[in-house]
């Protein structure tokens, strides 16, 4: 791992296929996207909801009172799919550490913006306001679900 880009996530390999990790929150925000919708241009596919933004206000609240409370916020395994935006490529390896092959580390390499959120679009936008607002600690590490570069009709 070389450039500031990279990660590296020590990861569950499920029988899905897909990766359980436990990402900071500051780099989920970071690298993470919800790919709404736009009827111009008729790409994309997640609904961008009018509550969505009072509804990551009080996720972002939630997050508050677990701080103040001081444990960790359950905001239960998102979901996401590691791929490349247009124009971009995906490098990635999975190395395990195990004989099974189950756990091991989830490289992604010179990557900028690349996971697309299936489920949690609006716990990500809760995560951003809270890191913003400095209530969340960034090095929080909160529970994601990794499919990688599954085709976009199997992650609609």
């Amino acid at each position: 791992m070389n450039n500031m880009n990279d990660i590296s996530l020590l990861a569950k390999q499920n029988s899905d296929g897909s990766y359980s990790v436990a990402m900071k929150a500051d780099l989920l925000v970071k690298h993470a996207f919800v790919d709404f919708y736009d009827e111009a241009t008729g790409k994309g596919y997640q609904r961008n909801e009018t509550q969505r933004a009072a509804r990551g206000r009080l996720i972002e609240r939630y997050i508050a009172r677990c701080e103040v409370a001081n444990t960790k916020p359950a905001l239960f395994e998102m979901t996401a799919n590691a791929r490349p935006l247009e124009g971009q490529e995906l490098d990635w390896e999975f190395e395990p550490l195990d004989d099974d092959g189950e756990l091991g580390w989830l490289h992604f390499r010179s990557i900028h913006v690349f996971l697309s959120m299936i489920d949690g679009g609006t716990r990500l936008l809760g995560i951003t306001n809270a890191l913003g607002k400095g209530i969340l600690d960034p090095s929080t590490k909160l529970d994601l679900r990794i499919y990688v570069d599954v085709t976009l009709a199997t992650e609609v």
